[in-house]
């Protein structure tokens, strides 16, 4: 596997911007694309100027008066005006609210990237100490506890069967038992082609991870579920055997997208009874426990570890570069802590026997 290749451009269409932060953003966007960052990555680039794009895309930084280039405190000064946009943007949602802290610092980590890339690039800003101004403005991320599936909604998931002709039902089914068995992130199944997938030997092969990283997994217990997709809406339309078919994709093979999937999951979850209506919502739009694609992939690299299976497997299977990472779906709760602690416990009857053979007795 030649992981040192060079990568190929990502192939994304980028939404057109005015203003001269706005023409800079899009010349690194598209940059950053034929450096081959992946589609998501691409996507994140969007969404953040659309958050940051009320304050960046009016803002012109100054740098010439006439043919006579400023001085360099000015010229400092005008760059402090661009980190100002920013926490102006950053305090103005946060004063809005409904925004997360995790969500603020995504999008400040794309707009460090896209400064580091206007010093690296020469574009005659950040003389200043831009990385310390930055630091200042990372949002407390307030840890809210995951919400993983019971073993009943697991099972009442399980034992919930689409329609016949329910192709999107089917889909989104299929899609939610595969993360519950392997913990693929939803990205990767979407983005997973036809013959990615060895359903022969229960493998599957993810090309391009989070990072653009290559891991192969196993898909042991719902490899049935594929292969039954698989022989009912994948092969009596695949008419294209040359070009890319995505194994979760439309009817045509083309990709199907994040929102349309997760739509999909939620009728899903209505129908087998998972999900019911909020009792307190008058309005009756409101369904509870509020469940989207990643409480599946918590959900089994949550039980994996409480189950005793061990970190660095279950690192390695959900494709996680840190370990750290992977010890956040430890839930600490007391039934977790209470699990086999007297049978490790010095002072249990097995342990104490053997640790004094003498039979002397502790008080």
């Amino acid at each position: 596997m030649a992981n040192n290749a060079p990568k190929a451009p990502t192939q994304f269409t980028f939404t057109p911007k005015t203003g001269q932060l706005g023409n800079l953003f899009l010349q690194f966007e598209k940059e950053r694309s034929y450096q081959g960052v992946t589609a998501n990555t691409c996507d994140m680039y969007e969404y953040a100027w659309s958050f940051y794009r009320p304050v960046l895309e009016p803002l012109e930084l100054v740098f010439r008066r006439g043919k006579k280039i400023i001085t360099g405190d000015e010229r400092k000064a005008e760059e402090r005006r661009l980190i100002t946009a920013l926490k102006e943007r950053r305090n103005q949602r946060i004063e809005q609210g409904n925004i997360e802290g995790v969500t603020l610092n995504t999008y400040l980590r794309v707009a460090r990237t896209w400064i580091n890339w206007l010093h690296a690039e020469e574009q005659g800003f950040l003389m200043f100490d831009w990385n310390k101004a930055l630091d200042e403005l990372v949002a407390t991320e307030n840890e809210k506890p995951r919400l993983i599936l019971t073993l009943e909604q697991i099972k009442q998931f399980k034992e919930f069967k689409p329609g016949p002709t329910k192709f999107n039902q089917h889909r989104a089914w299929v899609i939610a038992l595969m993360m519950l068995d392997c913990g693929i992130r939803i990205d990767e199944a979407l983005d997973l082609k036809v013959t990615e997938l060895e359903l022969e030997t229960s493998m599957v092969n993810i090309w391009d991870g989070k990072g653009g990283k290559y891991r192969r997994i196993p898909v042991d217990t719902a490899a049935i579920y594929l292969m039954k997709y698989k022989t009912k809406w994948i092969d009596p339309y695949r008419t294209r055997k040359d070009e890319p078919w995505f194994f979760f994709g439309t009817h045509t093979g083309g990709k199907m997208s994040q929102r349309n999937s997760l739509r999909d999951l939620k009728v899903v979850l209505k129908k087998a009874r998972v999900i019911t209506l909020d009792p307190t919502d008058r309005e009756r739009k409101r369904w509870i426990p509020e469940l989207s694609w990643h409480n599946f992939r918590h959900t089994t690299a949550t039980m994996r570890l409480n189950d005793g299976e061990s970190l660095d497997k279950v690192q390695r299977l959900l494709g996680h570069a840190n370990p750290k990472t992977t010890g956040r779906y430890l839930h600490m709760h007391d039934d977790y802590l209470q699990k086999d602690h007297a049978k490790h416990s010095p002072l249990s009857p097995g342990n104490a026997a053997k640790q004094n053979e003498d039979k002397r007795r502790y008080l």
